[in-house]
């Protein structure tokens, strides 16, 4: 993502999720302390229970047997505007191929292959032999691209079914979505920003992971406001062929 800004706003984002996730069945209700109103007294239902943990639906990627990720993010606030589209291949032996560019049409500016543990990353179009990968380091370097669908994502709450449909195949509970308001309130509080989102998302119902989301957010900081949207399918589960090198890698310079 270009600019401080956008690193910014994903650096809220992040804090905000782990707000939300700090909180659980914790946090007081609107309009006072806990077992003070009627909602607090109120028992929960066992539709309510059965809702998913969107943490752990998002997680939950990392079981399926290969997948095709993509993912686009689009902020446009009153100084500049951002955008990232993010590809991501994994096969059925956990090897992966991960693309990012920061211009609709443009060229790659990162591109990364993890094969067999080994690591081969191109900025520029020229694939470097970056040697084993046996601390997954390069996963966590991507996951900075990622964690702005994820902060989009896990921040959503308020579910509510409103349908089963496909994605791409595959059968999928649909949940519509909006902002916590409780962690929206605190944000304000703690931080002076006002934050509001809400969209749709769709959970596969044989793996229990989120193979659809679209997730719309405003965020207004000193009178000026932001707006950021986030869209992401998964596809060909278990379908993807054996992840391969890529071709005519350059040794890194300075290496034996």
């Amino acid at each position: 993502m270009k600019g401080r800004y956008g690193v910014l706003l994903l650096v809220l984002l992040s804090l905000a999720s782990l707000l939300l996730g700090g909180c659980g069945g914790n946090r007081p209700p609107e309009g006072g302390a806990p077992g003070t109103t009627e909602e607090a007294r109120r028992p929960v239902s066992d539709e309510e229970k059965a809702l998913p943990n969107l943490v752990e639906a998002y997680e939950k990627v990392e079981s399926l047997p290969g997948y095709h990720f993509e993912g686009r993010y689009w902020m446009e606030g009153p100084a500049k505007t951002s955008f990232l589209h993010l590809i991501e291949k994994v096969d059925a032996e956990g090897n992966s191929h991960i693309v990012v560019y920061e211009e609709e049409g443009g060229q790659p500016v990162l591109e990364i292959y993890v094969v067999d543990g080994h690591t081969y990353m191109s900025q520029g179009g020229v694939f470097m032999d970056m040697g084993p990968d046996s601390a997954g380091q390069m996963a966590q370097f991507a996951s900075v691209y990622m964690a702005v669908f994820q902060g989009s994502i896990v921040m959503a709450t308020d579910l509510e079914r409103v349908g089963h449909e496909e994605v791409n195949g595959i059968p999928a509970t649909r949940y519509q979505a909006r902002f916590d308001r409780w962690v929206a309130t605190q944000l304000h509080l703690q931080t002076g920003v006002s934050y509001s989102a809400e969209g749709s998302i769709w959970i596969a119902d044989e793996y229990g992971v989120i193979v659809k989301s679209e997730v719309q957010t405003e965020v207004t900081e000193e009178g000026q406001t932001t707006k950021l949207t986030s869209v992401s399918e998964i596809s060909q589960v278990g379908q993807l062929p054996p992840i391969e090198p890529p071709e005519n890698v350059q040794p890194m310079p300075g290496g034996p």
